[in-house]
């Protein structure tokens, strides 16, 4: 006859569902549970190798993404290196603009300085020629008498 402690010993609370087993080492449950979980991962192989193909083709279409944008960034650089051109172009032309109109005020002005100066030289030039004739008139020594 069972002993009550064995009887009672089959009803314990485990850690791992299933009927109860004898008593044994743990090889049995771990033969017991790979025998149990083969189907599971037998159908695993096969979402393996669809996860294998979903990041090759994820791969490639990353490799097409990058060759595009390589492309546009080779397009965006050669659209600015043409644009700078055309702007150091434009801001040359813009200098030499401002540059003559420069040189034109320049010698605007210089004209109507010459101009104020001749103006200036000719109302004193019959007064300077009265002056210089009366100093040398008075500085000259008078004339012997013969």
């Amino acid at each position: 006859m069972v002993s009550a402690r064995r009887f009672l010993d089959r009803f314990r609370p485990v850690g791992v569902p299933g009927g109860v087993l004898p008593a044994g080492p743990a090889t049995h449950r771990t033969r017991a549970a790979e025998q149990e979980l083969a189907p599971v991962f037998d159908a695993l192989a096969g979402a393996g190798r669809q996860a294998d193909r979903i990041r090759a083709d994820a791969r490639t279409v990353a490799a097409a993404h990058r060759r595009m944008a390589q492309q546009e960034a080779d397009r965006i650089a050669a659209a600015a290196a043409a644009a700078v051109d055309a702007i150091r172009a434009a801001a040359a032309e813009r200098r030499r603009r401002e540059s003559a109109a420069s040189t034109v005020r320049a010698e605007q002005d210089s004209a109507r300085a010459a101009a104020e100066l001749s103006s200036r030289l000719d109302s004193r030039i019959p007064a300077l020629a009265e002056l210089l004739t009366e100093r040398i008139v008075t500085d000259l020594p008078a004339e012997p008498e013969p």
